[in-house]
């Protein structure tokens, strides 16, 4: 056995928190990686995991292992990289998730360009809007819209997405429209549960005076593209992305509610398992959604 896929694969299976993942990250069996284990372990002379039926841990002995085996494979890749020049032509399938609202308006019309410019790049796209375990399901790039929770991972910031209030017409003519903040909270509100807190509306005036409110509804929903569909069919009051509201509003479709008040902004985020030694794909594919969506305004039409 090859001293670095065994070190890979003690990597690999901590990292996925089974032997079974770390089969499907390496692309070999699991038995496979029960033997690099079991060799490396006989090499050692000591248990680098406690294994149950139900789940793998780290002994303290493997905990400083994997600790160490990092820091040499950085500069086991840093070798490699410089012996065969790093940066050359991008290549290879690139796995890459973001929301589904995100990835059918924005991303997916972007996407003939970067093939075109990088021939030799073969992409996989998953589109969801649950949280992906980037190292479990081997994922090069995430591209995450909100806020984000701190973890290991790697956020790059590229762009801020702005937020709006917005009903239809018709649902605006049968109620008393709110005049106030204050007001949200005594109306039927359309709640998107992929916010960090769905429940509670941040608007900021032009004096940049900001107020918090809290809203309820009937309706919970997962998607903004939905949750603008009903505000258009005249469910009630959205907060949107603007890149969804305003060609809706464009066509008169949506009006902008307390328009003189601006909606939360959300931050746009490219997010990635490791800082350095960056694949030329995945370095490449960061710089053209920052080309794209970085300092403008983000809208359909770019």
């Amino acid at each position: 056995m090859d001293t670095i896929v065994g070190i890979n694969t003690i990597v690999a299976v901590v990292e996925t928190g089974s032997f079974t993942a770390a089969a499907q990250r390496m692309d070999i069996s699991k038995a496979l990686v029960s033997k690099y284990v079991g060799q490396v372990e006989a090499q050692l002379g000591t248990r680098l995991f406690n294994r149950t039926t139900r789940q793998v841990v780290l002994t303290p002995v493997g905990q400083d292992y994997y600790q160490q085996a990092l820091i040499l494979l950085q500069h086991y890749q840093k070798m490699q990289a410089s012996a065969t020049h790093a940066q050359h032509q991008p290549q290879g399938k690139l796995r890459v998730t973001t929301s589904v609202i995100f990835g059918d308006t924005l991303l997916a019309p972007l996407l003939p360009t970067f093939l075109a410019m990088y021939p030799e790049v073969e992409l996989d796209i998953l589109l969801t809007n649950k949280k992906v375990d980037l190292l479990a399901s081997g994922i090069d790039l995430a591209i995450r819209i909100g806020h984000l929770a701190d973890s290991s991972l790697v956020a790059q910031k590229i762009n801020q997405l702005p937020l709006m209030l917005c009903a239809a017409p018709e649902y605006l003519a049968k109620i008393n429209p709110p005049k106030a903040v204050a007001d949200l909270a005594t109306l039927d509100c359309l709640i998107d549960s992929n916010h960090s807190q769905p429940h509670r509306w941040t608007l900021t005036d032009r004096d940049g005076k900001t107020e918090s409110v809290n809203v309820k509804g009937r309706m919970t929903i997962n998607s903004s593209s939905s949750i603008a569909s009903l505000a258009i069919a005249g469910a009630s009051i959205a907060m949107l992305p603007t890149f969804l509201a305003e060609p809706a509003i464009n066509q008169g479709r949506l009006v902008r509610v307390l328009p003189e008040y601006n909606a939360s902004t959300y931050g746009l985020y490219a997010v990635y398992p490791h800082r350095q030694f960056l694949s030329p794909k995945v370095r490449c594919f960061i710089d053209f959604i920052r080309t794209h969506f970085g300092q403008r305004d983000i809208r359909p039409d770019h």
